[in-house]
């Protein structure tokens, strides 16, 4: 693999992940190829590449590992971005980027610890499909020789101030914490994960195999909401702030998943619950920032990102 130019293929360019995946992929001089439904916004040109940069588009037919097969062949490197969709389809794309031989795959595993057993068994069981991916991942990576690479990097912090993710609602100033909010995990914004994604590809042998941890910080909901305080100069009283029991909140959303009422507040309740409990998400063991060249972010520098939130205005969907 040329560690200076590679060629890759990114899944999934246009969400918010992936977008800020393509600019850093840009700015590192890769050569990207946008691979494309046939049905998606890109397709029917919604997406204009960056002016800089050797950009190309591709578009395929998910359905058919024989097209992504032809559609990922010569590339280094294949980065999932994608937010969900249909689990086959993921699960093609591994397949597709091991038959043409790709020496390095990213998957769309961009939160908790993948190797963290519970945070796995919980989300494959109750929420989400794709959580199976990661093993058909490794097998895949077994037969015929291509690597991974899964970045770890918590809650996208930008995202969650923006859409309320967290349970902190910064527009209409409410909050609701877990147990409190006690629990410290890694936060990290949206350019830092894109950085992260293509730092690990100028990388390969460091990085190989294994998840990468990131951060842009390390705080708990607690701290979270006491840093918008500070930054919007209000205190405890000029927000309506609640506590809910975690544990029943977990208990609620499996009810409704027993019942196959798998919707985003679901996911969501069951993303904090994790995010609540010590066990599941904590700070990291180890962290890669260094490696990476993610820089952790200062109290200021984090109270200035939410002010930039707040002007950015809201996101509406998770």
């Amino acid at each position: 693999m040329d560690a200076k130019v590679p060629r890759v293929a990114l899944a999934g360019a246009t969400g918010n992940v992936g977008t800020a995946i393509l600019k850093h992929l840009v700015a590192g001089q890769f050569r990207v190829t946008v691979i494309t439904r046939k049905d998606s916004g890109i397709a029917r040109g919604d997406f204009t590449p960056p002016k800089t940069g050797d950009v190309t588009v591709q578009t395929v037919d998910y359905s058919s590992v024989a097209e992504l097969t032809d559609a990922v062949r010569e590339h280094d490197a294949v980065v999932d971005a994608t937010r969900g969709g249909p689990e086959n389809d993921t699960l093609r794309l591994i397949d597709a980027a091991a038959a043409a031989g790709v020496y390095r795959f990213i998957p769309s595993e961009y939160g908790l610890d993948p190797l963290n057993e519970k945070c796995r068994s919980l989300m494959s069981a109750a929420v989400v499909p794709r959580a199976g991916q990661l093993k058909h991942l490794w097998d895949r990576c077994a037969e015929s020789g291509m690597t991974w690479t899964a970045v770890s990097c918590g809650p996208f912090l930008d995202w969650a101030l923006r859409n309320g993710f967290a349970r902190i609602d910064i527009f209409n100033r409410k909050a609701t914490l877990l147990d409190g909010g006690a629990n410290v995990t890694a936060w990290t914004t949206l350019d830092d994960v894109g950085k992260a994604v293509a730092e690990v590809l100028l990388r390969p042998l460091e990085t190989e195999n294994r998840p990468v941890y990131v951060h842009s910080v390390q705080k708990s909901c607690h701290e979270m909401l006491t840093l918008c305080h500070d930054a919007f100069g209000t205190t405890r009283e000029d927000w309506v702030v609640d506590n809910a029991d975690a544990r029943a909140e977990f208990e609620r959303a499996e009810e409704k998943v027993k019942a196959g009422e798998v919707d985003g507040d679901v996911f969501q309740t069951m993303m904090l619950y994790m995010l609540s409990q010590p066990d599941m998400a904590s700070p990291w063991p180890k962290s890669d920032n260094e490696l990476l060249r993610i820089k952790e972010m200062t109290d200021a520098e984090v109270m200035e990102l939410i002010r930039h939130c707040f002007k950015k205005g809201p996101l509406l969907e998770f």
